[in-house]
């Protein structure tokens, strides 16, 4: 069983496939309220992690966009490993949120012009914890799949679709049409409250949905003996229904939700205990 994960405008979804592991990131050392057991070994594993593993501070170094056999790769290199979020405010616009990464030494708009994808855009967010972070934006996107793929410091894009269509001689005279300036949508606002997880399961894998009511900013490690998924959603209160929600699966015993903390600043914890360590 393989663990996946995907973003949504309103969902950050956790699916056991074949995708690769977002950045380990270390948690706050306080225990979660309901598990007692557990929390020691939680709060002492990510102290100890917090120097080693934490993406902080991460400078994007470079964005380039390359023409492929299948499609257009847009390749984000970090000075570090980088997280992210990602959803699609429009068909043809692709975002990602970069946590605690530094956009500044790339331009604020990068020219592609494939048939996939038109431009690139970047910027600076604050979010309303007051941190802030990098925002890519993919502007143009004709792409009939799109891929995300970290890979080390890489944040590989790819996107596949049919090649430009073979140009052909007409004698007819075509009108010039004037350029017409594209509409930029406003970017989702983040959540504030989180209202459901949801499971469903296949032969193989089982996909975690969790449910908000904006996009999830989120931080994620893992703990050991027993072994156990953290996600830390910033900015939320949770409102699921029920703190303990069993799957009991070969992998996958249990899901716990709690409100880890109120200040400063809203976070709720969603751990997923493990009968086994399991890719994600």
């Amino acid at each position: 069983m393989k663990w996946g994960r995907m973003v949504g405008a309103t969902l950050l979804t956790l699916c056991v496939l074949g995708c690769a592991a977002n950045p380990r990131i270390a948690g706050p050392s306080a225990p979660l309220p309901d598990n007692t057991a557990g929390a020691d070994s939680e709060a002492a594993a990510a102290s100890a992690e917090q120097v080693g593993n934490i993406v902080a501070g991460a400078r994007i170094e470079s964005i380039t966009a390359q023409p492929g056999d299948a499609g257009t790769i847009v390749t984000i290199t970090g000075d570090h490993p980088l997280s992210y979020t990602s959803y699609d405010p429009e068909a043809s616009r692709l975002v990602l949120d970069l946590p605690d990464a530094d956009p500044g030494s790339v331009p604020a708009r990068i020219e592609v012009g494939t048939p996939q994808l038109s431009w690139i855009e970047t910027s600076r967010v604050e979010s309303r914890s007051g941190a802030t972070h990098a925002r890519i934006e993919l502007v143009g996107r004709t792409a009939v799949t799109t891929r995300i793929e970290p890979n080390g410091n890489n944040l590989q894009i790819i996107l596949e679709g049919p090649a430009a269509p073979a140009a052909t001689q007409a004698s007819v005279e075509m009108p010039v049409q004037e350029e017409e300036t594209p509409q930029v949508s406003a970017p989702q606002a983040s959540a504030t409250v989180l209202t459901a997880v949801n499971v469903s399961s296949s032969e193989d894998s089982q996909l975690v949905t969790l449910v908000g009511d904006g996009v999830l900013e989120f931080r994620s490690f893992e703990l050991s003996d027993p072994p156990r998924l953290v996600v830390d959603v910033v900015g939320v209160t949770n409102k699921v229904d029920g703190k303990k929600i069993p799957v009991n699966t070969e992998s996958l015993e249990q899901i716990r939700v709690s409100q880890f903390s109120k200040t400063p600043e809203n976070v709720t914890r969603v751990v997923f205990d493990m009968n086994q360590h399991t890719p994600y």
